[in-house]
């Protein structure tokens, strides 16, 4: 079906949003459909912010007719959480369709317009056509003029959620009916911070008075970081700004303190220290704000999002309890618990131990197959562990080292755990054929130690 022209501008109809307006993005259009072309069409929006809820009832949805009104969809909300996604279909959607029942996930939040479609005669699949985001003053934050054709069903996606609105910055989908509500499939991968070597380690975002915020960075691996072309963010991750234009190089366990304040370099220690005043240095809240690391690719090597209540006060740093557990972690971080109040450049005052290295994973069969013909579908995991009673992480990870399950979340286990993995992704997608590695993380409730053990699989199929 040919559609006539549809410019979408979305405008906010509260007046004191501006810096939450900043961090909504274009995400992802879907304008055309595999399924009823009245009824399935979507536009996906962003929050980048960290910390504002931003409440979208009354934004407006228009083309050259006239607006629509966004709303809540039946039986839900209109408040947009920091860091989340906001998928708007049509009011015949929720009466009509099914198309995207269980590929929505629970944490995106579902709106809908005062109209029977966006526009007249819904999103154009004829030729390009600009879709655009407007601030309450009608001055542009955001456009893109999407291509055409894309294949049925295959939508038009945001690469990065941080970069540009430019063609350069968008493309179609690689997954049929797109990814409504959840990470773009063409996004690049992140570097998962459980295999990275640099991870933040300390944070300074209320300093005492005369003092300077800091962070720190740790080499937790056993080869030489460069830090040559790598940048740093807070939560306005558009804005990355330069570390070292220089050559700079972090050694094994060493650490990193990043400032906006020479002042601060001759407080480090002399030795396993390097400093780095960041000319451009992103001021720090301290009632709660993000810290994102990339390297010289733009790739994110670790990212920490914290609030308050994991801890820190005025002049006591926020400090991380194992290099070797994941930043999202909240129960990884507290306040610090040296008498200067921070440990910048140093081993951290909360350091944990590590538990002994006795323990066995075994995988059964493998390879594995789900192809669902009934036989070797499951891999088996078995876990034998050198305390009676833990706390357990479990992780799979493609061969390029990026996450496609995370099986078992702190979960409670004994000395012996069985688990089983059916071969499908965090998003319920069948992952294809290759090696993958099981990542476990096992932490003692008896003492702060604890332990990782890697394990290979084969994923294999029929020939």
């Amino acid at each position: 079906m040919f559609h006539r022209s549809l410019a979408v501008v979305i405008a906010a109809a509260l007046s004191g949003a501006g810096p939450a307006l900043a961090q909504m993005v274009l995400s992802e259009i879907m304008f055309n459909p595999a399924g009823n072309e009245r009824y399935d069409e979507f536009v996906e929006l962003y929050n980048f912010s960290a910390v504002d809820t931003i409440e979208l009832e009354g934004w407006l949805l228009s083309d050259s007719s006239g607006f629509g009104r966004i709303l809540a969809a039946p039986g839900g909300g209109s408040r947009l959480a920091p860091r989340s996604y906001g998928l708007i279909l049509v009011p015949g959607y929720y009466a009509n369709s099914t198309l995207y029942a269980g590929r929505i996930p629970a944490g995106a939040l579902l709106l809908t317009i005062d109209k029977a479609q966006f526009g007249s005669y819904g999103l154009n699949n004829s030729r390009p056509e600009r879709v655009s985001l407007h601030r309450p003053d009608s001055s542009l934050a955001a456009a893109h003029a999407y291509t055409v054709p894309n294949e049925e069903g295959f939508s038009e996606e945001k690469l990065r959620l941080e970069g540009g609105d430019g063609a350069d910055n968008w493309g179609e989908s690689t997954v049929l009916h797109g990814t409504p509500g959840f990470a773009n499939s063409v996004t690049p991968m992140p570097v998962d911070s459980t295999l990275a070597l640099m991870v933040i380690n300390e944070i300074m975002a209320n300093p005492a008075a005369g003092e300077a915020e800091w962070i720190e960075c740790y080499n937790r691996g056993d080869e030489t970081v460069r830090l040559t072309g790598w940048r740093i963010s807070d939560s306005d991750t558009l804005k990355k700004r330069l570390l070292v234009r220089e050559e700079v190089t972090i050694p094994p366990q060493g650490y990193l303190v990043l400032t906006g304040e020479e002042s601060l370099l001759s407080a480090l220690p002399a030795q396993g220290c390097t400093g780095v005043v960041v000319s451009d240095w992103p001021a720090l809240n301290s009632a709660g704000d993000g810290v994102v690391l990339y390297d010289v690719l733009g790739r994110m090597i670790d990212a920490v999002w914290y609030t308050e209540e994991w801890g820190g006060d005025r002049g006591i740093s926020l400090e991380r309890l194992s290099p070797l557990v994941a930043s999202s972690v909240r129960s990884n971080w507290g306040s610090c618990a040296d008498a200067l109040g921070h440990t910048a450049g140093r081993a951290n005052s909360l350091l944990v131990g590590r538990l002994p290295a006795q323990a066995l994973i075994a995988v059964s069969p493998n390879p594995f197959s789900p192809d669902g013909d009934g036989f070797e579908d499951h891999l088996a995991i078995s876990l034998e562990l050198p305390e009676r009673t833990a706390r357990i992480n479990l992780r799979i990870f493609d061969s390029r080292g990026r996450q496609v399950r995370f099986l078992c979340n702190y979960e409670p286990s004994g000395s012996r755990k069985s688990l089983f993995w059916d071969g499908l992704d965090d998003q319920g997608l069948r992952c294809p054929i290759g090696i993958y590695i099981l990542f476990l993380e096992a932490f003692a409730e008896s003492s702060e130690a604890y332990m990782r053990i890697k394990k290979s699989c084969v994923l294999a199929g029929r020939l």
